[in-house]
């Protein structure tokens, strides 16, 4: 029997990405230079990070940070 563990995490990013993510309710990988741990898809634990991360990375662009519940196993 698998058990799962309910965790809330915050994911930054443009928020036409954003909004792009809720309307498909698909997440693409984001590839490049500017990923510290490379290709993929981050999220945070706590909020404040995620803006941290896009403030960092998208300076004096339209950001979002949005939730998302989901199942770990």
């Amino acid at each position: 029997m698998m058990s799962y563990v309910m965790m809330t995490l915050y994911h930054g990013t443009k928020k036409e990405n954003a909004e792009k993510i809720i309307e498909s309710q698909k997440m693409f990988p984001s590839r490049g230079d500017r990923h510290w741990l490379g290709d993929g898809i981050y999220f945070f634990k706590d909020d404040f990070y995620a803006y941290h991360w896009i403030l960092k990375t998208f300076l004096r662009k339209r950001n979002q940070t949005f939730e998302l519940d989901n199942n770990i196993n």
